[in-house]
């Protein structure tokens, strides 16, 4: 029988990969969260996909000089021709870029950031009980203690969201307590 031999290095920036033991399996998790190439391109990938940004793909992250939110929403029409991309692509990708980065529906951009468990849905739970980002990321009893905990240490360690404040839509919050009924498809 083949014996199969567990990687050592990261495939993607060749950081010493951690094993991370839990009660169903051992995985191999690459530490170099911030500049690893295949996470950052993933989270960006992420970002795009959850605000309906176009044009983003793999191969464009993979040119543009960002691998953060931050870095992203700060690239310039120069970023994009820096790059290597036409005048016409230049600025077809920074108007797209703006245009959905303005106002960012919050539960999309919580979506977004690719939080460990929250995808779309506990991003709307969220979302609909904040009225600020910064009420999102601290108020507790809306999502499980677990997914509470993850959120608030992702806010601990990227602070630089709540600069993004006044670029990010809150929902109307419902304070009643009552949920607006399904409508029929």
């Amino acid at each position: 029988s083949m014996k199969i031999i567990p990687p050592t290095d990261c495939p993607s920036c060749s950081a010493l990969l951690e094993q991370v033991v839990t009660d169903v399996a051992t995985t191999l998790v690459c530490p170099n969260n911030i500049y690893c190439p295949a996470q950052t391109g993933k989270r960006l990938e992420k970002f795009c996909k959850a605000l309906s940004v176009k044009g983003f793909g793999p191969a464009t992250l993979a040119k543009i000089p960002a691998t953060t939110v931050p870095e992203l929403l700060s690239l310039t029409v120069e970023s994009f021709l820096n790059a290597g991309f036409s005048d016409l692509m230049a600025n077809k990708l920074h108007s797209e870029l703006l245009d959905k980065t303005t106002k960012m529906p919050m539960d999309k951009f919580l979506e977004g950031l690719a939080i460990t468990g929250f995808g779309a849905t506990a991003s709307k739970t969220v979302a609909s009980n904040a009225s600020s980002l910064a009420e999102a990321f601290t108020k507790t009893g809306v999502v499980s203690p677990r997914l509470t905990d993850l959120l608030q240490e992702f806010g601990i360690e990227n602070p630089w969201i709540f600069d993004l404040e006044d670029r990010v839509i809150t929902p109307n919050v419902v304070t009643t307590g009552t949920v607006p009924m399904a409508q029929p498809l």
